[in-house]
This record gives C-alpha cells, structure tokens and sequence, in this order.
C-alpha cells in the first residue's frame, strides 16, 4: 500500500474581540484581466483550481453567453463551450462536485427566466435539467449544502418573492423548503459555510435596503438570524466563503454610493471584522468565486462611473504565526491527535470549502481523532478562535 505523508502548514488564526488579529494577514492581489468584453452582472463559479465565468452585460447582451475558464495556477483564460440558453444577466451559479449550474436570471427582452443548467468540465458541455418549479425570477440567491442547490428569493417585473427550494442533482428534482422569515428580498448575498447557507443584505419588496444576515440549517429547515453586517446597508454586493469566513463587500447604498470595503464574517463567534481596501475602484454587479489554497477573486462589474470592467482581483490568507494548541500526526494507528487544548474547548475540523468533518467539546487537554478514511487535501483545524492548517498528501 503506498504511505500517505502529511505534511503540516501551520498558522493562526488569532481573533480577538474585535474580530481578526493581526496575527492572520489578508492581502489584495490583481491578476490578468479578463480577456473578451468588459461586462457586470455576470457569474462565475469555481471547480478544482479554475473559474468558469459567463453571461452578464457588456452594453448589447450579443455575447452574453460567451464563457470563459480561468486557471489560477497558470493565470491563464481559455474559451470553452458557450452557454446553449437564452444570453441573460442577474443569474445564479454554484458548483456541486465536478460540475458548475447556471439558474435563471433575465433575458434579452426583459423577460424572467427558471431555466437551470449544468456545465460538464470534462467534456465541455451544458445540459439543461428539470425547470425551476416556481415563478421565473432574475437576482435570486442560492448556495450549496450536501450535494444540493439552493434556490430562492430574487424578483419578477411585479413581485418579489421569499420562497426557497432545494434541487438535487441526482434526482434531477426540485422540492420547496421554508421561506425566508422575513419580508421578500432580492439581490443579495449568498454563501455556504460550516454546513450552513448564509444570506444576506439586498433590498426588500418595499424598497428598503437590508444590512441583515441569515443562516439555514437543512437538517431541521429552519433559518436564524446572524449578527447584521456593520457596513452601509447594500445591493449588487458580492460573498464569498474562504478560509472558514464568509467574505463580503462592495454594492451600491441607498444614496446611489458604488462601494468598495470588504467583510469577513466569522459564523462561529458571529462577528464581523473589516478587511484591507481592496486595490480595484469602488464597484458593483461583479462575479466571484473562491479557490482553495489560492483565495476569493472577484470580477468585472461597474465602476463608479458606470463604466463596464474587465479587471480581476483576489484576496488571499497569509499565515503569520504559530497557534497555542500542537498538532502531530502519528502514521501507526492514522490518527491525529491535538494536544494543549484548553479545558472545555469546542474543536471544529472542516475542509476549505466550509464543510464540517467534526465537532466536539473538549473534556480534556487533548483530542484523538481518527483520520485513516481522510481523502487528500487541506483541512482546517480549530479551536475557540484560533486555527491550523494541515495538507494530507
């Protein structure tokens, strides 16, 4: 059998009671522009190491469902197969597994859609799958939570809406989950994390712009409400889950402002902590999509001017420093064992997309966990408010 070595990358995580220390650095970078038109409202989504980004407004909507791949480990664009529906903007897309989906959004002529598709990397193509059940919307949410879509809110020409369903792949079935407990909303954020959907922000059906936060827990079909985002209250904003927090920024407020501050929420204290300006002009209306290892691009939009972009930057995690707890890996029995806990302690294991692999509260100052069934890759390790990282090779 060949051996499996773990090599350990190890950093903090250090928060303090007003959010992230500075012992975990968030840094900007810009990265090679997107190469076809400039357009806003557009979507992305992320598999593996590469971006798939498509659709939106480029002033004509000819090319709208022109697409493109982006491979972050060469920094490379690549045409691939262009979208086979209807050209459209103020869709939805998400990833489950190896595949991207596409859900509806606003055509041409203004008219609503409900259509969902899914891409296939391996063999580029689209194929279109079960109808959206519901009223056709454009500015809708959703997010992913166990190998299924999440799909709701947005908005028709006359109504704005707060129902949400859930669509599983495997099935290629569509069934309604609770609605929003909360007055109809579109255009706001969304994001998974910790095995939790996370909304947010937007506008509601009487014009009012929202600062507030949402969570779903699947298993028991309930959503809360979080801690409020702390910023100017906003639509056409954008989120992103990395590295354990949900990130959120730019939009437009009620008095017209194009914004550009970004947000980290931490789901497990519940707090919000601003991060570094980012180097881009205040814009709205980008496409986003996160990478594990590498970090939260964010694409295209409008400028303050209202000019279309094609510019591309991302936000990356720099490690800092050495977290209290150890760490060691013993190959014998596959098992990993964290030691110099404090008494009471919650200990959180999740993968960089957010999913959690493990829960508990410490009754001791250390903590044995079998990991022989781990698959390769990185996982996080966290306790109270410090993390590590560990990379399974």
């Amino acid at each position: 059998m060949k051996v499996l070595k773990f090599l350990f990358i190890v950093f903090s995580l250090s928060l303090s009671s007003n959010g992230i220390g500075q012992a975990f650095e968030w840094e900007w970078e810009s990265s090679f522009s997107y190469p076809h038109i400039a357009r806003d409202d557009a979507i992305a989504f992320a598999i593996a190491d590469t971006i798939y980004y498509g659709s939106g407004n480029h002033g004509g909507f000819a090319n709208s469902n022109i697409f493109y791949k982006y491979q972050v480990s060469t920094n490379t664009w690549t045409p691939i197969a262009s979208f086979p529906g209807l050209a459209r903007q103020y869709s939805t897309a998400a990833t489950i597994g190896n595949k991207g989906y596409v859900c509806g959004g606003i055509d041409l002529f203004s008219n609503p859609l409900n259509d969902l598709w899914e891409y296939d990397p391996a063999s580029d193509t689209w194929t279109e799958l079960a109808v959206f059940p519901a009223a056709e919307r454009w500015q809708a949410a959703s997010f992913v939570l166990n190998g299924k879509l999440y799909y709701g809110s947005g908005r028709g020409w006359d109504v704005i809406y707060k129902d949400f369903w859930c669509f599983d792949p495997v099935l290629n079935v569509w069934e309604q989950i609770s609605d929003l407990p909360k007055l109809p909303c579109y255009e706001t954020i969304s994001f998974e994390l910790y095995d939790k959907g996370y909304l947010g922000l937007g506008r509601d059906c009487t014009g009012v712009y929202l600062n507030d936060f949402w969570s779903y827990l699947p298993q028991d079909d309930q959503w809360s409400q979080e801690a409020d985002f702390p910023s100017d209250a906003r639509y056409y904003a954008k989120a992103e889950a990395f590295n354990g927090f949900g990130i959120v920024g730019s939009g437009q407020n009620e008095l017209g402002q194009i914004l550009s501050d970004f947000w980290a929420y931490d789901p497990l204290l519940k707090s919000w902590s601003q991060l570094p300006n980012p180097p881009m002009s205040n814009r709205r209306g980008m496409a986003s999509a996160a990478v594990p290892y590498f970090g939260a691009y964010f694409i295209a939009g409008l400028d303050e001017s209202f000019n279309r972009s094609k510019e591309m930057f991302w936000l990356k995690a720099i490690p800092a420093a050495e977290a209290s707890f150890a760490l060691t890996y013993q190959q014998t029995n596959r098992s990993l064992y964290i030691t110099d806990i404090s008494v009471a302690s919650t200990v959180w294991i999740f993968d960089l997309n957010g999913k959690v692999l493990c829960q508990t509260n410490s009754v001791d100052t250390h903590f044995q966990l079998d990991v022989s069934n781990w698959a390769k890759g990185m996982y996080l390790v966290r306790i109270n408010a410090e993390t590590k990282k560990i990379v399974l090779y």
